[in-house]
């Protein structure tokens, strides 16, 4: 069995809606529509149409663990991202109105 995900250029992968097989034009057209209706049906600087399309899904066999769940951590870390430095971030600027 093929699982196929679609995926949008503004909404990313749209995990709600999984297709075994590739989706015909007419299981997508509801959803491209809903697409149309949150995101316009065009990048708003450029005018180019969003794309959609479908993209196969991997997935993981009965038995076999991911590597980020056998144990292992990221370089230099052995507790993860709790043990991250925190940071602060300040600056300035001048927010001018945009001209009608």
């Amino acid at each position: 069995m093929s699982l196929y995900i679609l995926r949008h250029q503004a909404a990313g992968y749209l995990h709600d809606f999984v297709f075994e097989g590739l989706p015909s034009k007419e299981q997508v057209k509801p959803i491209a529509a809903m697409l149309v209706r949150r995101h316009g049906a065009a990048h708003p600087k450029t005018g180019e149409t969003w794309w959609l399309r479908a993209e196969p899904l991997a997935t993981i066999a009965p038995g076999v663990i991911p590597e980020v769940a056998s144990g292992q951590t990221s370089a230099g870390s052995d507790t993860g991202a709790a043990a991250s430095p925190s940071f602060g971030v300040h600056g300035e600027g001048v927010v001018t109105p945009p001209e009608k």
